[in-house]
């Protein structure tokens, strides 16, 4: 009897999760509805006290649960990068969303058209129940003095691990500093317009922002950005958040994201 056949593995997708039962549901099945179908999951977890391992072992997909008892993300995406073995790598945030079915399937095509390192998708904010397109740039030369975003839900050859890491000491910056440290390396960077990552505001995003705006300063300032540049950058996001205060926490409480 003959058996199926069973396409390679090309992908990885490095999924760090804690307590995501809310949103997991959506997360699982955008994932098994994706037209490229050549990944596996390797989820890491921060000790969840909810049904989300559960979830992820009745679900369809291919799964590695690697660790459930990673201290934060940055611990959990590093001790996974050691398990990649496919071609290619992908992080992605438990509560964020990829609304494409061909996400992936058009972020491969065009790190393979283009010849990077790492391919980045569009980027976009959900808040409450709204979700919102951030127009991006295409060139990255601006990311000494400003973040690239997303810093996670972009797709990146093999070849980037071990050329930098998730540091623990950050706590919201940490995805800045590992891509910073890619580029200033001379890695490749692209953009694949159309797909987009959606990140969602909220939780421990908006908790930490003021936290994040400083560690930006200090990542910049260490990879030796314009110091006028970085400085004003970070005083304006400051006081751009400040002013949006009061009017995002309406809306955060309304919808309790």
């Amino acid at each position: 009897m003959l058996r199926p056949f069973k396409k390679e593995v090309i992908l990885s997708i490095i999924f760090p999760t804690k307590n995501s039962s809310k949103f997991l549901n959506k997360s699982i099945d955008i994932l098994q509805n994706q037209t490229f179908k050549n990944f596996k999951i390797l989820v890491v977890d921060g000790g969840s006290k909810d049904d989300t391992l559960k979830k992820f072992k009745k679900s369809s997909l291919n799964i590695e649960i690697i660790s459930t008892v990673d201290k934060s993300f940055n611990e959990g995406v590093s001790r996974c990068l050691g398990y990649v073995k496919t071609p290619y790598l992908m992080i992605i945030g438990d509560d964020d969303e990829i609304v494409d079915e061909s996400y992936i399937e058009k972020l491969i095509n065009h790190i393979k058209i283009t010849k990077s390192d790492i391919t980045f998708p569009d980027y976009g904010e959900i808040i409450g129940e709204k979700y919102y397109h951030k127009e991006q740039p295409k060139k990255f030369d601006t990311i000494y003095s400003k973040v690239v975003v997303p810093g996670i839900g972009w797709i990146a050859s093999k070849k980037i691990i071990g050329l930098a890491d998730f540091d623990r000491s950050l706590i919201a910056c940490s995805d800045y500093d590992f891509l910073l440290s890619l580029f200033k390396k001379g890695l490749k960077f692209s953009r694949c317009n159309g797909p987009i990552y959606y990140f969602r505001i909220g939780g421990n995003s908006y908790k930490n922002a003021l936290t994040g705006f400083k560690e930006r300063l200090k990542i910049s300032l260490k990879y030796g950005g314009p110091r006028i540049k970085i400085y004003l950058n970070y005083y304006l996001v400051c006081l751009k958040f400040l002013i949006k205060y009061k009017a995002l926490s309406l809306v955060i409480k309304k919808y309790k994201v």
